[in-house]
Formats: C-alpha cells, structure tokens, sequence
C-alpha cells in the first residue's frame, strides 16, 4: 500500500487531494490553533509522518468551523434580536417626539385661549360699563322728549285753525293728497325749490358774465401755448423714436435672458434628476429602500456623501483582505517548495 492511500481512509473521513494542495489551509488552521492554549495531549510525542499530521489537522478544522458556525448562528441571532430592539426604540422615540409636539401645542392653544378669554371679560365689563352710562343718557332723553311733547301739545292747540283749513284743502284735492304730512311737505318742497331756483339763476348769470371775460383772456393766452405745445409734440415724437428703438434692443436683450434662464433651468433639472437616479441605484446596490423625497436635493447630496464614504472605508478593507491573500500565498508556496523537497528526500 502506497503512502498515498492509507488504511486511516476506511476510518476517518477527508479528502482524497494530494497533501500539498491542502497545505494552505492547514498552515493557516496550525496558525488559529496555536493560539488557543493545549488543554489536553493532542498526541505530538507520537510519531507520525505528513499524512497523520493531516488528518489531525483535518479534525482539528472541521471542530473549528464546527465552533464558528455555532457562532455565527449565535451572533445572527442576536443581530436580529438587537435590529428588533433597535426599531423598537426609534418607533418609542418618534412616538415620545410627537407626544412632547402635541403637549407643547397643547399648551400654546391653552395659553391663547386663556388670553383670549381675559380680553373677552375686559371687553364685556367695559361694554357693561358703557350700556349703563348709555341707559342713564336716554333715561334722561326720554325725560327731555317727555316734556318736549307736552310743549308740543300745547303748541298744536293754538294752531288747531291751520289744521282744519288743511284738511279742506285734503278733501278738495282727494287724488292728490292722503294726509295732511303730504299737504305740509309739498308745501315746504315747493318753498325750497323756488329758493333754490332764484339762488342758482343768479350764480348761474354770475358765472356767464365771469366766464365771458376769462374766455377771452383765454384765447390770447392758448395761443401763445399752442404754439409751445407744438414744438414739445415735435420733441416727444423725437424721443418716441429713440426709446422705441433702445425698447427693442431691451426686448432682445430679455429674450436672450430668458433663453439662458430656460438652458439653466434645464441644466438644473438634469443634475437633479441624475443626483436622484444616483441615489436610487445606490439604494438598489445596498438593497435599501429609498426614504429620501425626490424634491430634497440636499439629503440626497448627504446620502451620496455617506455611500461614497461607505465605498471607500470597503475598499480600504478589500485592500487589505487583498494584501492578506498574497501574504498567505507566499507562505503557501514557500511552504509547498519544502514539502517537495521532503518528498524527494522520502522517495
């Protein structure tokens, strides 16, 4: 039987490779275990050659990644437990902010109410006090149009012939009058409208004779303003012409401000939506979903600032798995070149 097919393959199980392809991994889990303190003999004082060291080793990993999955289903675990407890607190968190935002609103409505309130009560005891000032004043009124009336009693007794004379004049004229107010204010209107009559005549002849003399003065003067006025339209009809023309340059030069506003505006909007679809295929890649509004440009720009920072803190650590990787394949080929040197020497 060949060293390469021992009878420990019936017994324990592992892989069939040569032994220098699985040098790598062994040398790396001779590293990890040598770490850990020696609890028990591990068997070293026996002697053994390359394959029963491997097969040592191959327990001895496969009782580490054993240890490591535990712990990884652990730490998952607790992950999960420790991502519910977080939400948890940010949900108790948002609710305790809204709590305090409607207390103190609360309290705001409550303290205008109360102002409101005592402005009203002022409001009302001065309106009370006016109200009684006001009823003393029409008590004392009525008190006055009391005696007022008994004046006037005695006054329409003296003239009691004048009322009977009007109302003759009412039963003359039946389709005319309806009472006798009617006959008074008729009478009374009839006064005022000669008075007023005679009083416009007068201002009226007042104002022919004034306006005669000053149309006259007029004349001379318009003339003379005329001719003024004819050398300012002339003038005016000169300037109408150069700010007609400075207005279309003006116009042009507008049309061409307002061209540049539109291509900015649009410049704009590109970069908001190319900032907007950079976020999203962010969110995409972290398999994120997007909490940020399409209007809120600013977060969208601290977004991508922190993503950016995200992919540099990965690629440092790429970086350095990267420069691990090679140092463990140089040690693996270093470590290859001897055990063909062994095997030389074996055979």
């Amino acid at each position: 039987m060949s060293w390469r097919q021992p009878a420990w393959d019936k017994i324990c199980e592992f892989t069939t490779k040569p032994t220098y392809d699985l040098h790598d991994e062994y040398m790396v889990s001779k590293a990890i275990t040598d770490e850990h303190p020696k609890i028990h003999n591990s068997g070293d004082d026996v002697k053994r050659d390359m394959q029963t060291r491997h097969c040592i080793a191959l327990g001895k990993l496969t009782e580490t990644e054993a240890r490591l999955k535990a712990a990884r289903q652990f730490m998952s675990k607790r992950r999960v437990n420790l991502d519910e407890q977080w939400g948890e607190l940010t949900r108790q968190e948002e609710e305790l902010r809204e709590n305090f935002i409607a207390f103190s609103s609360f309290i705001k409505e409550n303290d205008e109410k109360c102002a409101r309130a005592k402005s009203k009560i002022n409001e009302m005891l001065a309106l009370t006090s006016t109200r009684a000032t006001e009823n003393i004043q029409l008590q004392k009124e009525v008190e006055v149009l009391q005696e007022t009336k008994t004046r006037m009693d005695a006054t329409i007794k003296k003239y009691y012939l004048y009322e009977k004379f009007l109302q003759k004049v009412m039963e003359a004229y039946p389709d005319v009058f309806k009472s006798l107010n009617e006959v008074i204010y008729r009478y009374d209107a009839l006064m005022n409208a000669r008075g007023q009559l005679e009083t416009l005549n007068e201002y009226r002849l007042r104002e022919l004779e004034i306006a005669k003399a000053q149309f006259g003065k007029l004349i001379e003067e318009k003339s003379f303003v005329i001719m003024g006025l004819n050398n300012q339209i002339a003038n005016l009809q000169a300037r109408y012409e150069n700010a007609n023309i400075k207005s279309l340059e003006s116009e042009q030069l507008v049309i061409q401000i307002k061209n540049n506003a539109i291509q900015r505006m649009s410049e704009i909007d590109q970069v908001k939506t190319s900032i907007w679809n950079l976020c999203t295929h962010m969110a995409q890649g972290k398999r994120q979903p997007m909490k940020i509004k399409k209007d809120n440009i600013e977060e969208q720009i601290m977004y991508i600032k922190r993503t950016l920072t995200e992919l540099a803190k990965v690629n440092q650590i790429l970086k350095k798995q990267a420069r691990l990787a090679k140092l463990k394949k140089k040690v693996g080929a270093d470590s290859v070149k001897v055990l063909h040197q062994k095997q030389k020497r074996y055979h």
